[in-house]
């Protein structure tokens, strides 16, 4: 099995206003670097007192590849510094304060295959943005403020390959019109 080398910035959480962040370097497939206890030897810890926007700034000519941020508000105006990040395939945001402007930007990305996001403030005309981006495979929406509407925006993805929606208000209606679009769509909800 050949493994890519990847590059990951996580966010583990704010401890008495310093930002720990670590950026793990050539970790094999990146699925090793999930769990915060392996890999130890290879990740490379640093408290820094930097904003996103600055450690965004200092990413080198490989980039970074995946980015996975936990406990941080990270809103629409962050989401426009991560877009410049051209390198980006897989982006997790399990909880956040981003919309539909943010959404916009991250759609940007050439290379984004995965993302997972968790907001209210993603709307029906987010989804209008996302069915832009072309290398999108796998959506995962966590209390997403979506309706059928949204869904329909995402009727056109032929690429898209799974989606996941928890705690969103859309009907079976509206799912069954875009599976009947997209007929080999995984879709997972909850």
């Amino acid at each position: 099995m050949q493994t890519r080398s990847v590059n990951v910035l996580r966010y583990w959480g704010i401890w008495a206003g310093v930002v720990f962040v670590g950026l793990v370097a050539g970790c094999g497939d990146g699925e090793d670097v999930k769990n915060e206890g392996t890999n130890a030897k290879k990740k490379q810890q640093m408290k820094v007192e930097r904003s996103l926007a600055e450690q965004l700034k200092d990413v080198g000519e490989d980039g970074i590849h995946e980015i996975y941020l936990r406990k941080i508000k990270i809103g629409d105006k962050e989401a426009g510094r991560i877009s410049k990040v051209r390198t980006v395939t897989r982006i997790n945001l399990g909880a956040c304060e981003m919309g539909d402007e943010g959404l916009r930007e991250l759609a940007k990305l050439p290379k984004l295959e995965y993302l997972r996001i968790g907001s209210g403030r993603v709307t029906d005309e987010g989804m209008r943005y996302l069915a832009k981006c072309r290398p999108l495979r796998q959506i995962h929406l966590i209390g997403a403020g979506i309706t059928d509407e949204g869904l329909k925006h995402l009727e056109g993805m032929r690429w898209l390959e799974s989606l996941y929606l928890d705690d969103v208000d859309v009907t079976d209606e509206g799912l069954s019109q875009l599976t009947k679009k997209l007929p080999e769509l995984h879709l997972h909800l909850r």
